[in-house]
């Protein structure tokens, strides 16, 4: 009888997932600038107060997803530890290039599983890494036409000619964002994600445009600041020069630079100050870095399973006659 009861007093076998797979707090992301980004994972398990001690935690790299998926790698990172504490690891492979795209995945195993467990593959690509990957091309005028003939994928605008359009123009508008981690990602209460919560976001966004053949720029083609995205402590599109019922005119030229840390308060929300520059010019030749407009303010951001959302104030540090002190915005998403 006795041994009848033995197998049933056995305990089962525990089993256990890999998942959320993230690279700078991000899923697999486009376009990094860190060399030696973070790695994160989590461990998921039926099996409650699992508690697998030395165990071998391995992070396997490779250059494309088909030669890990046939158990193939290029290169492995070993770690001898627990589910505890291993749950993150800087990425110490070969020396990565720019848009060099690695695919990887995490392995754990441990005698009391009955298999290793392995993630999904997940991938992250690097940027441009070095100012001599910078390609561009100017834009010049044909000998024979005096037109623009190079064509730059997005920031460059003109109307379509063969439409039939009689507005003649030239718009150009780019943009530049970076978000710097200032802290290991850590787990988020309710959404279970790892992110970096303490951040610097910088951006800068630069436009400029002007009507060909002596036409002025269209409004509905004009560059207009203000409001919770880009200079806070205005109203929408207020940050530039107004028409003469006080209504936001718009100009041909455009700078927006916006700075913020975002930091930890507790549990969800996350508190942010920021300070925004930038101005919006009537014309393009009244472009100055030197005139521009000033606000500064504090915000704070709930995140929740579904999105995060956002509340700030800003104030107008140039304050000027008849103007208000500031601003309040309430949305869903970060700024910039």
């Amino acid at each position: 009888m006795g041994s009848e009861i033995a197998p049933l007093m056995r305990k089962p076998k525990p089993e256990l997932r890999i998942v959320d797979l993230q690279v700078d707090g991000w899923r697999n992301p486009i376009g990094l600038d860190n060399p030696k980004p973070m790695l994160t994972w989590r461990y998921e398990s039926a099996t409650r107060g699992l508690d697998l001690t030395d165990g071998r935690c391995v992070i396997e790299y490779a250059e494309d997803a088909h030669t890990l998926e046939r158990g193939s790698r290029q290169f492995r990172q070993y770690f001898d530890t627990d589910l505890d504490t291993m749950r993150e690891a800087f990425y110490e492979g070969p020396k990565l290039g720019s848009r060099q795209r690695v695919y990887w995945r995490v392995r754990f195993s441990h005698p009391d599983l009955p298999a290793p467990a392995v993630s999904e593959i997940a991938f992250f690509e690097m940027g441009l890494l070095k100012a001599s990957d910078w390609k561009a091309k100017w834009i010049a005028p044909s000998a024979d036409t005096r037109e623009p003939v190079g064509v730059c994928k997005d920031p460059v605008k003109r109307p379509p000619e063969t439409l039939g359009s009689q507005l003649r123009f030239v718009r150009y508008f780019g943009q530049y964002f970076r978000y710097l981690p200032l802290a290991r990602p850590r787990e988020i209460p309710w959404s279970r994600a790892y992110k970096p919560r303490l951040v610097y976001a910088g951006g800068a966004r630069v436009g400029l445009a002007g009507g060909l053949g002596g036409q002025e720029l269209v409004p509905s083609e004009r560059f207009y600041a203000g409001g919770g995205t880009s200079i806070r402590g205005f109203e929408q599109n207020f940050a530039g020069p107004l028409d003469f019922l006080g209504e936001p005119r718009g100009g041909d030229a455009v700078l927006i630079v916006n700075n913020e840390l975002r930091f930890p308060l507790y549990s969800i929300f996350d508190g942010v100050a920021f300070l925004d520059l930038g101005n919006v010019y009537r014309r393009a030749a009244d472009f100055s870095l030197s005139d521009v407009r000033k606000t500064g303010g504090f915000g704070v951001r709930a995140r929740t399973p579904y999105f995060l959302l956002r509340l700030d104030y800003g104030m107008k540090l140039d304050r000027r006659t008849g103007e208000s002190a500031g601003q309040l915005f309430f949305s869903i998403g970060q700024a910039f």
